[in-house]
């Protein structure tokens, strides 16, 4: 049976470990581990208590499954250890995202892939909007070539974690107190209660952020798509959930009717579009549900088509896709 570290005590190891009582699945022994600043730290989910242990003392000897939630700065030192006893890792810090010998995965999607990698056990995981983005592509890349992608994001602030949700929830407090928010601004580069931030990551040379830059490197990566993408990345003022306004080019002519029913061989996608009042979906009503969901559906023209997607980012966007692969992986390692 299954002994499982997780690297990382924050917001998503709490959703990791929240899930995996959800769906009752068996494992002997979970170790939570962090830096020394975290360690000691009682880390509450709805069944249990764990005690946040030291990653720099740790045995891993006693585990056979590590689970990496913690940033690629702060944990690279240690995945070169941990990977040299052979235990199976199933990373999201990014560390390996550009090493093609290690599968970056999307469970349906290109999950075929961990069938390679028995021999290093070690499979990446990709950025949750990277993941919702080419779930959502794949149905349609089966019906027609795909040439040329457009993608906005709005993404909740969950995405940088528990500082991300302190910070919004202090300056909208600050706000309506009518007090500074200046000592609350810490995490976001301009004020993000009751605003909108075009600006994820660091700037790289060609003007995209590494958010942008991450969210098409790896959805070409998983898809092996040819053709182009353009992302803008954009923080907005809400705790939970993201979403991507799309629009597809296609070398071809599609039909609405054929995509929609291309939707519905996936059954971790929903298509909710009724096109009226309320029929479509919105990020509050995704919280701590595992689909993702396509809304406003509509052909520009014979080969263009718009969507609107949106998930959980943390549960759906990445904790069931790690999940998933650790079901899969318990059965081929």
């Amino acid at each position: 049976m299954s002994k499982i570290a997780i690297i990382g005590s924050g917001r998503l190891a709490e959703e990791l470990l929240n899930t995996m009582f959800e769906k009752e699945l068996e494992f002997e022994n979970i170790y939570v581990l962090d830096l020394d600043d975290k360690v000691g730290e009682r880390l509450k989910t709805e069944d249990a208590t764990f005690k946040v242990e030291s990653l720099d003392k740790f045995n891993f000897e006693l585990v056979n499954f590590v689970f990496v939630l913690m940033g690629s700065t702060k944990v690279k030192p240690y995945l070169d250890k941990i990977k040299s006893m052979g235990l199976c890792i199933i990373d999201k810090s990014g560390s390996f995202v550009n090493d093609y010998s290690v599968p970056l995965i999307v469970d349906k999607v290109n999950d075929s892939a961990l069938e390679n990698m028995v021999n290093n056990n070690l499979v990446s995981c990709p950025n949750c909007i990277s993941l919702m983005l080419a779930t959502c592509l794949k149905p349609l890349g089966d019906i027609a070539k795909i040439s040329k992608v457009f993608v906005s994001t709005y993404q909740s602030v969950s995405g940088v974690g528990e500082e991300g949700l302190d910070e919004l929830f202090e300056q909208t407090r600050s706000i309506y107190t009518n007090q500074s928010i200046i000592e609350t601004k810490k995490v976001f580069t301009k004020q993000i209660a009751f605003n909108v931030i075009p600006h994820i990551g660091e700037f790289v040379e060609n003007g995209n952020t590494q958010e942008e830059e991450s969210l098409i490197f790896e959805t070409k990566r998983i898809l092996g798509l040819d053709g182009d993408i353009f992302a803008t990345c954009v923080r907005v003022p809400i705790f939970i959930g993201h979403c991507l306004a799309v629009s597809v080019e296609f070398e071809d002519d599609v039909v609405e009717a054929e995509i929609r029913e291309g939707f519905s061989f996936y059954e971790n996608i929903k298509l909710v579009d009724y096109r009226a009042n309320e029929g479509y979906v919105s990020p509050f009503e995704t919280i701590a549900q595992d689909d993702i969901y396509v809304s406003r559906l509509r052909l520009n023209n014979s080969k263009t088509l718009s969507m609107w997607i949106v998930a959980d980012n943390m549960k759906a966007g990445i904790v069931l896709n790690m999940l998933n692969i650790y079901e899969k992986l318990k059965f081929l390692v």
